[in-house]
């Protein structure tokens, strides 16, 4: 079982690479579905503005969007907050007790809640939610217990154990079965709990479907039921449901002779809305007290209506019919109703933001949250910024589809003003959206400075001015010119100052001139299509300095370039795949948002993929930031939004579920990137080695499904495949070294197969020349021991090739040839050094005449001739070793250490002179070593670099002159978080170790100098490995070029 692990420890951290070059050689990849473009541009982060994880300030003194209510036993009150992503519970004296869920966070996870309708308190004081797609039980004291369905709860669906927008939950009278009302599926879902004698059921907590009502499998009158809602149970088992969209409340009855359910109308007229006693509005919920007297939340009349079960007395109880207000004898719109013990009556008063309480008179008493309040805002947080605009001046706004607002930052991220009320919608000038939906997309700035907003869910366009008052609006709900289907963005020609409108369920992007006349579509209107003349959801818009006009047509994961001549278009596709073939390669996308720069580089929100990816004009891939599963650190995006570009060439990403909009400057100082990501292939995700032969540089990739490749690059920058499949072997996933030795290039292999066993064990090979038809294997099946998993080092000492294996099994093997010849190979050392857990040596290097090894936490090990038997420990501080380099007459070594299992992995910096085990010294020096760890060395000119690894940050290179003082060279991970040097103890199953054992993982074989340059390359398991190569002679940022 160990070594299974280890090796799929080996498959996720196969290192390093360094890589330059050729477009035209790039595109050899056999995977690469996008043509590559030119090396050299990158991103790097810069800063961002939001906090994560938070989209506005917590309080328990306002309530986010309330809908559901429930009341205990003990009074306590629960409220679903929708939007606020939580259930709340106030105590019987109104305090706040407890919240389910994370505020302002809609996911799905067991502590997270998305868009919670409503809560129910059990017999057993468990706590169950209905929410988005799913229900899910707490214990009273909110550990989590389950989630029904088990399975992808986040997927909605129409089979028997799926939810499609569920809205209450409702148990019958002996708790023996539970009613869900499956609103977009027009349902009623019936469950049971697992008893004795159900087949397969053990658990008898465990929800199982047992039936339906709705038009198929019951007796309903009319055509079924239309968007259920609020259920209700009275004292004789009848069960009453808020048929919401058929306008009337259903009371259904078990017919034991059918075994089908009889409903029939109980209150309201089907399809028939009114304001009178009769009558219903679109009445969401529903509720019946112990005496079986009925509340009933009629929602569009703002009222709450009371009645006997017997369906007669009905009178007002609370609110003024048909007269919305904001007073406490009025409500808005009323999601639910609920009693408690003592008789008294709760309003959720979902559009005003509160819930309210009266007495069993329909007197008011109190008021939980504060009217149109629903959050508390300050100048730093951001409620799911979904677009983004950059202004000349240097300046940029923000817009928000939960907040609701339209934000303005100075060029230093300082909040100027707003125009919106968070989280408060609205159709005059000073609100956008409403119920249904906020701003989903970029604003645009023109010329004289105003912002155009798309108001998506009032159909409109609204306008404001520089100081944010407002300027005009244009646009209404239709499908003429000048009228709009949920427009998401909006974008100006820099060529004429038109303005396009992305009105993407009207399937077309309509075109005005700067004075607001209109002049042209693109699309047919409301006719969803994947040819060139039409579109399926076009979200985004942009226009290059030539014309182009570039659409970001959603769900046909395309983005087309148009052309428009008079009175007509012409649209290809430049980027992107048929939806069926999406994947997380380069040139598939999912275009939420488009921005193009001068050079006519074309920038696309991936949001199915969490990236942004950067094409030339030519549709070449250039590269990416973000992708994978997406995270909380810089560079990684939690559903990218929108994308803007400043005038010195900074992008803005507003990165919607993380609450935050990163920005990136274009170019890393001193340093270049000299290959595309992955050579164009995101799989590509490390660089293992590096190395120069002869007057090339070559560069290893791991590829776990074609097998490794090398890359060659020559001294004028170009790249060309010289191994493009493990040397014809697939399985030979990773070359992990390469060493120069007699004039010949030798590359030692990690050998795997699919499912990660072992086929052929590790393996050498070597070439004369490097060229692809110039490799022969000298060693196969790890020296004949198939627990030699990979050849993990190769290194020169004297007049051997040395060969280190990597065994967890036995432990690490040692091995010499001075001919590097098949079948002249020497066992050096077996059964790591007398540790069979020793799996590794990390580093071999000759200094002052003796030859050296470090390992994986058994200490250092010395030699002066190297052969068998030769090899004694050393005295060392703590019996670990780690990367060890010589410089000034220093041999220097960098080390992993950590106290126990628990505890956090620091690098320990020693060196010695002697070497004898007794003068050993630690010279950390002036760097944080708290959050870092690996510790690679190399020497360059007349420094020696530290290149190590924090988690957060990415990959960090340090250098020093004296062995003491040392300075930051780079940005961290090159401007990337995701850009990662090698770190075994991360990878590892820590656990096994016990808490004095200092491990130390380093790999130094992604370094090298070439051609007077210092080249490192990264493992980026989103982007593809990258190499990059240093530029301290030229001392400037990219962007003062481009100014």
């Amino acid at each position: 079982m160990k070594s299974k692990n280890i090796i799929k420890i080996i498959i996720v951290t196969v290192l390093l690479v360094v890589i330059t070059g050729s477009a035209a050689a790039q595109n050899l990849l056999v995977d690469t579905p996008v043509s590559l473009g030119d090396p050299g541009f990158s991103l790097a982060y810069t800063g961002s503005v939001g906090v994560v994880d938070q989209p506005y300030v917590f309080s328990n003194d306002h309530l986010n969007s309330p809908e559901g209510l429930f009341a205990d036993s003990d009074k306590a009150l629960y409220i679903a907050e929708r939007e606020g992503a939580r259930i709340i519970k106030f105590n019987a004296a109104g305090d706040y007790e407890m919240s389910f869920g994370v505020v302002g966070r809609p996911y799905h996870h067991d502590i997270f809640l998305n868009q919670p309708s409503n809560v129910i308190v059990d017999a057993s004081d468990n706590v169950w939610v209905v929410y988005r797609s799913a229900i899910k039980k707490y214990t009273g004291d909110g550990n989590f217990l389950q989630t029904y369905p088990e399975d992808a709860p986040w997927e909605e669906g129409s089979a028997d154990n799926r939810f499609s927008d569920p809205y209450e939950l409702a148990f019958s009278n002996d708790a023996k079965q539970v009613f869900v009302s499956d609103s977009n599926n027009h349902r009623v879902q019936i469950f049971a709990f697992n008893e004795d004698g159900v087949p397969g059921n053990e658990d008898d907590d465990k929800m199982y479907y047992t039936g339906t009502i709705d038009a198929s499998h019951a007796n309903i009158p009319g055509n079924g039921l239309e968007s259920p809602k609020g259920l209700a149970v009275d004292s004789s088992g009848n069960l009453y449901i808020a048929d919401f969209l058929n306008q009337r409340i259903l009371s259904c009855a078990y017919n034991g002779g059918t075994s089908e359910w009889d409903c029939s109308v109980f209150f309201g007229e089907t399809d028939v809305e009114g304001t009178d006693l009769t009558h219903l509005r679109y009445a969401p919920d529903i509720f019946i007290d112990a005496s079986d007297q009925v509340f009933i939340a009629d929602g569009g009349n703002s009222r709450v209506l009371k009645c006997t079960t017997a369906g007669n007395d009905c009178a007002l109880f609370a609110g003024v019919t048909d007269e919305p207000g904001v007073d406490n004898g009025h409500f808005s719109f009323i999601s639910a109703v609920t009693t408690d013990v003592d008789g008294n009556v709760y309003v959720s008063d979902n559009t005003n933001k509160r819930v309210q309480m009266f007495n069993s008179s329909g007197v008011y008493q109190k008021t939980y949250g504060e009217l149109n309040v629903p959050y508390l805002v300050d100048d730093e947080r951001l409620n799911q910024p979904r677009g983004v605009a950059a202004d000349t001046d240097g300046s940029y706004y923000v817009v928000e589809y939960k907040g609701l607002r339209l934000i303005k930052y100075d060029a230093h991220g300082n909040q100027l003003w707003t125009v919106g009320e968070a989280g408060v919608f609205g159709a005059d000038n000073t609100h956008f959206g409403a119920f249904f939906g906020g701003l989903e997309g970029n604003p645009a700035v023109d010329a004289n400075h105003k912002v155009y907003v798309a108001d998506t869910a009032n159909n409109r366009i609204q306008v404001f001015n520089a100081d944010g008052t407002f300027s005009q609006s244009f646009g209404e709900y239709g499908g003429g010119t000048n009228q709009f289907d949920c427009p998401s963005s909006v974008a100006i020609s820099p060529v004429n100052e038109d303005i396009y409108v992305a009105d993407s369920c009207n399937q077309r992007v309509q075109v005005f001139t700067k004075n607001l006349i209109y002049r042209l579509t693109l699309g047919i209107l409301r006719e969803p299509g994947n040819d060139n003349l039409h579109f399926d959801n076009p979200v985004s818009v942009a226009i290059d300095h030539l014309g182009y006009v570039y659409v970001g047509d959603l769900t046909n994961t395309r983005v087309q370039r148009c052309t428009i001549n008079v009175g007509t278009y012409n649209c290809t596709t430049f980027i992107g795949a048929p939806r069926d073939q999406y994947d997380s390669q380069f040139g598939k996308v999912a275009p939420r948002s488009l921005a193009v720069d001068p050079q006519g580089r074309l920038y696309v929100a991936d949001e199915w993929g969490g990236r942004v990816q950067v094409f030339d004009s030519n549709a070449a891939f250039l590269t990416s930031i973000g992708g994978g599963e997406g995270g909380q650190n810089t560079s990684q995006f939690s559903n990218p939004g929108g994308v803007a570009l400043d005038q010195d060439g900074n992008l803005y990403v507003s990165d919607v579920m993380n609450y935050r909009v990163q920005k990136f400057a274009p170019g890393v100082p001193n340093w270049q990137q000299v290959n595309i990501n992955g050579f164009g292939n995101q799989r590509s995700n490390e660089v293992t080695a590096l190395t120069v032969f002869g007057d090339d540089l070559y560069a290893a990739m791991f590829d776990f499904k074609n097998g490794a490749q090398l890359w060659r690059q020559t001294a004028d920058n170009q790249w060309s495949l010289v191994v493009p499949d493990g040397f014809g072997e697939r399985n030979n996933t990773a070359v992990l070294s390469m060493v120069t030795f007699k004039g010949k290039l030798y590359a030692g292999t990690l050998n795997q197969t699919a499912n990660e066993s072992i086929s052929d064990a590790g393996q050498i090979w070597r070439s004369s020349t490097g060229d692809a038809d110039d490799w022969d294997r000298v060693v196969t099946q790890g020296f004949g021991q198939p627990g030699n998993f990979s050849i993990y080092r190769l290194a020169v000492l004297g007049d051997y090739i040395y060969a280190v294996t990597f065994n967890p099994n036995s432990g690490t093997e040692l091995w010499r040839s001075d001919t590097g010849n098949a079948g002249d190979w020497d066992a050096v050392m077996t059964g790591g050094f007398g540790h069979p857990e020793c799996y590794f040596i990390n580093s071999l290097v000759e200094f002052n005449g003796a030859y050296y090894a470090s390992t994986d936490g058994f200490g250092m090990w010395s030699s002066t001739t190297g052969a068998s038997g030769s090899w004694d420990p050393m005295d060392t501080p703590a019996g670990w070793g780690g990367s060890l380099q010589r410089y000034q007459d220093y041999l220097y070594m960098s080390i992993n250490h950590s106290e126990g299992p628990d505890e956090p992995v620091t690098i320990h910096m020693w060196r010695c002179q002697d070497c004898d085990g007794s003068d050993w010294e630690q010279i950390d020096g002036s760097f944080d070593n708290n959050k870092n760890s690996n510790g690679s060395l190399e020497v360059y000119r007349n420094g020696l670099y530290l290149f190590s690894q924090d988690d957060m940050k990415g990959l960090q290179i340090r250098k020093t002159t004296n062995g003491a003082d040392w300075e930051d060279v780079s940005l961290e991970g090159f401007g990337d978080s995701q850009n990662r040097a090698f770190n075994w103890w991360n990878s590892w199953d820590r656990d096994q170790y016990n808490e004095s054992r200092n491990l130390s993982s380093t790999r130094d074989e992604a370094v090298t100098v070439f051609a007077d340059r210092l080249y490192v390359g990264t493992i980026n398991y989103n982007n593809g490995g990258e190499i990059w190569a240093s530029d301290f002679d030229t001392r400037v940022f990219l962007p003062l070029l481009i100014r």
